[in-house]
């Protein structure tokens, strides 16, 4: 499929027409991914830019229909046509879908609630081509267990809703993606006649480790890596400072906490009254990889979540040995040596202060990471993934 722009400047609205050379995938999600702030937007950008560097036509479609200045400029220089403008708004895009959806061969939709709004426009003029979803985590489950641990009704009657929805979504579309091994399995037991995959957290060119610094001695300090806007990141964090860190200091007196994540909420930057901890907030790009080669250990506390943590990803693929709790490192296959993980109820802080003191130690998780990123968050792995699901024929 080739996207070409219609004369008439009126309708100004954008026409795919047939090609027999080339797949055409559009990828409906919430926003222009701001690759640079959060661990989802890095992800879908990562994908966004596979696709089109194995010649797929891409065309994306963020449900605001806001460009985002330089985030959709970038999609655009590398070859995505982004759906944006008061023209896509109210019926702008249900009318666009009626008139093009037939030329696109694959859908990808993202989100429960993306999903629940355009199946059935999309399959009313299209019931021949494939719908992917990805959940970008299980909601209900995310949902499910943070009401475990605050006990709060409105987030079980939520819970509830989404259970609803994603079972439905899971049963119409023809592929479901996941990140998590844990969620397959979940889905698995759940919807036993549906198709599911694992894909691909992130997708790396670079070679491993991202962090070229070996020394153990040269690195000092803790990273916490996470937005902010995801409110179990807020939450884990909270519980770490409030119930570990104290014990962390006595043991190390000159460690230093360094806090990266966008959208820093009031309760989080008061802990910056203490000297040993650094509230950044949002970085670039080139300070995280400086953070990344300079602190020795990499923390992510969650107490609940879904789906894979991108900061778990991320510090392996730097090389960077990490202390997970159960939650954070749930659905990495093959874990065993690559995070340190703990569960709630033992000590996060003697693992953490284990791993920060033991030059040994530190160097195995290390070299264990290297391998597991070769292995599954290169390149051509995900090529390889990507390439078997866009070329079966999963229709129902």
């Amino acid at each position: 499929m080739i996207c070409n722009k219609l004369d008439n400047k009126k309708a100004a609205l954008f026409e795919v027409s047939k090609s027999k050379n080339k797949i055409c995938i559009l990828i409906i999600d919430h926003r222009v991914p701001e690759h640079d702030k959060d661990a989802g937007s890095r992800t879908m950008y990562q994908y966004l830019i596979e696709f089109v560097n194995m010649g797929y036509q891409v065309i994306f479609v963020p449900i605001n229909f806001e460009k985002l200045g330089k985030y959709g400029d970038n999609l655009e220089q590398q070859g995505i046509k982004i759906l944006y403008g008061p023209k896509y708004h109210q019926n702008g895009f249900a009318q666009w879908l009626k008139n093009n959806a037939r030329n696109i061969n694959i859908f990808y939709l993202l989100r429960p609630n993306i999903a629940n709004k355009y199946l059935e426009l999309i399959r009313e003029h299209n019931n021949k081509s494939t719908i992917i979803y990805n959940s970008v985590d299980f909601h209900y489950l995310r949902l499910e267990r943070e009401y475990l641990l605050t006990n709060n009704c409105e987030t079980k009657r939520n819970a509830a809703h989404y259970k609803k929805i994603e079972f439905e979504i899971f049963q119409k579309v023809d592929l479901v993606v996941t990140i998590s091994d844990y969620e397959r399995k979940v889905f698995e037991r759940e919807i036993p006649n549906n198709q599911i995959k694992v894909i691909p957290t992130y997708i790396y060119s670079n070679q491993f480790p991202l962090s070229s610094n070996e020394s153990f001695y040269d690195r000092k300090g803790i990273l916490f890596v996470g937005g902010f806007s995801h409110r179990p990141n807020e939450d884990g964090l909270m519980w770490f400072i409030c119930n570990e860190w104290e014990a962390i200091k006595r043991s190390i007196p000159d460690i230093v906490l360094n806090v990266v994540g966008s959208n820093v909420p009031k309760d989080i930057k008061r802990f910056s009254i203490d000297p040993q901890i650094n509230i950044l907030g949002y970085i670039s790009d080139e300070s995280l990889e400086n953070l990344y080669n300079s602190c020795r250990v990499v923390i992510a506390p969650l107490r609940y979540g879904a789906g894979v943590k991108g900061k778990v990803i991320e510090a392996i693929a730097q090389g960077v040995p990490i202390v997970t709790t159960d939650i954070a490192s749930e659905g990495i296959i093959d874990k065993d040596n690559v995070v340190k993980n703990v569960t709630i109820r033992n000590s996060f802080s003697n693992s953490l202060i284990e791993l920060y003191t033991n030059e040994k130690l530190w160097k195995n998780f290390r070299l264990q990471q290297i391998k597991y990123a070769n292995k599954y968050y290169s390149e051509k792995a995900a090529k390889d993934m990507i390439q078997n699901i866009f070329t079966t024929k999963w229709r129902k």
